[in-house]
């Protein structure tokens, strides 16, 4: 039995001390980066901001290359969120307060190469 436990107190030290050393693997983030003739072609052609041309993904911005995008509309807006902690007895309220904070949204609809003729198709994009 006092084997069992000293087993039982090894392998649970070592396997705290294993999650330590854990290291991120970066699997959800690309470390693939634009070319800047690529930015370029965002920028003058396609009709992103320099910033836009930046945010995008990886992946979205060769297809929007890829496609012949032109930016057709754009917008940016910062929302301020407060809600107020004060409840009137037999009100409905939050579970948890929230706090003050300001969100940034943003979005952009892409006029793109459509696959049929004769119709037009889009590409949107937003963040937030």
């Amino acid at each position: 039995m006092r084997l069992l436990s000293f087993v039982t107190v090894f392998l649970f030290s070592f396997s705290l001390a294993a999650t330590g050393f854990a290291e991120e693997n970066g699997t959800s983030v690309s470390k693939e980066r634009l070319t800047p003739e690529e930015l370029n072609y965002l920028v003058n052609e396609v009709g992103n901001t320099q910033e836009e041309s930046e945010d995008l993904p990886v992946e979205v911005s060769r297809r929007l290359i890829e496609e012949e995008a032109k930016v057709i509309d754009s917008g940016l807006e910062f929302m301020f969120i407060y809600d107020p902690e004060v409840t009137k007895p037999g009100q409905i309220s939050t579970f948890a307060s929230i706090a003050a904070t300001t969100l940034k949204m943003g979005g952009t609809v892409y006029k793109v190469k459509s696959d049929r003729s004769k119709e037009d198709k889009f590409y949107i994009y937003g963040n937030f």
